[in-house]
């Protein structure tokens, strides 16, 4: 991708975890963190339909346009369906970007979205459908870049 991954080291949250909470925030960081071969994922869920969310927050004001998710080697856990939201200075939450029905991704192949450029400081991924995993629905997602 052309331009700066602004997303690479920044802080980020995640909705929920299951595990030590020591681990929490090293969860999440993996993110972030430029590399693909761990992921980041929300706590287990019994249902398909429950609201999870990833939230990078930036260490100032951007204007961005296209983010990119890389998903685990095998797809497990990519979002089924998605929102994005964006945060700028005043505190508003807009969203920018939604899919419903997303296919598992194969091979690890990384799935980019794009929008109208906007200014953000904070984005949220808003995942209101989960995909199933072995012991339930959950997300998990490798990496996410920001331009």
């Amino acid at each position: 991708p052309s331009g700066v991954n602004i997303a690479l080291a920044q802080a980020v949250e995640v909705s929920s975890f299951d595990g030590i909470p020591v681990l929490r925030k090293s969860n999440a960081a993996k993110l972030v963190d430029g590399k693909t071969g761990e992921w980041t994922s929300t706590a287990i869920s019994e249902t398909a339909k429950s609201d999870e969310w990833l939230e990078v927050a930036l260490d100032d004001t951007y204007e961005i346009g296209k983010i990119l998710f890389t998903p685990t080697e095998d797809g497990v856990g990519y979002p089924v369906d998605f929102s994005i939201t964006v945060c700028s200075e005043d505190g508003e939450w807009e969203e920018v970007f939604a899919k419903k029905n997303c296919k598992q991704p194969k091979n690890g192949k990384v799935q980019e979205y794009t929008f109208d450029k906007t200014t953000a400081s904070k984005i949220r991924i808003n995942v209101s459908r989960l995909r199933e995993v072995e012991e339930g629905y959950q997300v998990r997602l490798a990496e996410i870049e920001i331009y």
